[in-house]
């Protein structure tokens, strides 16, 4: 089977009409091999001109998938969406706003191939000489879109587990803490794919962004910060 069969590709979303079609314009160039993909676009009810970039861009590549929330329900709850909503071998969660370079996709096709069932795919905080530190590796894999999942992990204790922590930044984290408790290994590619693109951009990175009545939210809510 094909990796375009067995990886679906999924983007969050929130008021971010610049950038996701700078995204968008990447995944989706002439050159990109994943511009054929399975894409999902889960929008947290953004109130820009999200939605009509993603219609532009839906009439051109009929593989793309729209969802609008109802709620705008947070950045964590959105992941913990997207998680729920793979429905491949394989999953990849992009956020936004990031930066791609698709020159060493083959290796990840490889791994998958291979069965991998974790693949970090990032390394601004992974140099050569930690590489192989598991502490390391999971720091680079609290950015989200630095993994890429095998489906296999979400059952329904690692599925509780990530919507009991929503309201930390990183639900995600806990089929790849289940995975290595287990025992399993992850796959760390030789050159990274995704990147945070902090240097080329700030971007505003508050974690209740969009919420009017900021002082009804939780305390641990207001109060987070990476």
């Amino acid at each position: 089977m094909s990796v375009k069969n067995r990886l679906q590709i999924i983007l969050i979303t929130y008021n971010r009409a610049k950038f996701v079609r700078q995204t968008l314009c990447r995944i989706f160039d002439e050159k990109s091999p994943i511009s054929d993909f399975d894409f999902l676009v889960i929008d947290n009810n953004s109130t820009d001109d999200t939605q009509q970039v993603i219609k532009e861009f839906s009439e051109k590549y009929k593989n793309i998938r729209y969802i609008k929330n109802k709620y705008n329900i947070g950045i964590s709850g959105n992941i913990a969406r997207a998680m729920e909503s793979a429905n491949k071998d394989y999953v990849w969660i992009l956020g936004d706003d990031d930066v791609y370079d698709f020159s060493n996709w083959g290796e990840v096709e490889k791994a998958i191939n291979n069965n991998e069932k974790l693949i970090c795919i990032s390394r601004y905080v992974l140099p050569e000489k930690y590489k192989d530190n598991l502490a390391y590796q999971l720091f680079q894999l609290t950015f989200i879109t630095g993994g890429i999942y095998s489906t296999s992990l979400f059952n329904d204790t690692t599925m509780r587990n990530t919507v009991d922590n929503i309201f930390t930044l990183f639900p995600h984290m806990f089929p790849i803490v289940s995975h290595i408790n287990s025992g399993g290994k992850v796959y760390v590619v030789d050159k990274p794919i995704s990147d945070n693109g902090w240097k080329i951009e700030p971007k505003d990175c508050s974690y209740i962004r969009g919420h009017k009545d900021v002082d009804n939210l939780c305390e641990r809510t207001r109060l987070m910060s990476w």
